[in-house]
């Protein structure tokens, strides 16, 4: 571990340690996208509150999954949020645009997020994928960092 990954950092006077692994429960403080949807909720531009607490369920009930190219139906890999058990029963599909964002297959996204009224707002589905991959992608940096023996 280099010089300044050891180095305690500080925000506002608090000093805290990155985490070696982020979970549902932790990835919210690391998460932008997850930040700005909370500073919408704060300016009064739209309540999103509903769509955190959806999101963070959606992590904590692994309902984010990868569907890999050979085995989707159209030949193109995509992402999709299974049902909360109880809650829904509807799988959406989200797939990646190139502009590193992302469409839902959802009704929500469909009549609210396309429009692009409010810059910034998406739906649960999509805020838990992005705060998986944040999650994924940390975790195997981290693990890079402690590990690099297993990465030669």
């Amino acid at each position: 571990m280099s010089k300044e990954q050891e180095e305690i950092k500080t925000d506002k006077g608090i000093s805290y340690e990155e985490p070696t692994e982020l979970t549902p429960n932790n990835v919210v403080y690391y998460s932008n996208t997850y930040k700005q949807l909370k500073a919408l909720d704060a300016e009064g531009k739209w309540k999103t509150y509903a769509i955190r607490l959806k999101a963070q369920r959606f992590l904590r009930e692994n309902c984010i999954e990868y569907v890999k190219k050979s085995e989707s139906k159209d030949g193109v890999g995509h992402y999709i949020c299974k049902p909360i058990k109880g809650y829904n029963s509807t799988t959406y599909y989200i797939k990646s645009l190139p502009n590193r964002e992302f469409e839902c297959s959802c009704q929500f996204h469909q009549r609210v997020v396309k429009k692009q009224e409010i810059p910034g707002l998406i739906c649960s589905h999509v805020l838990a994928l992005k705060l998986m991959l944040k999650i994924w992608n940390w975790n195997k940096r981290k693990d890079k960092e402690l590990y690099p023996e297993n990465y030669k």
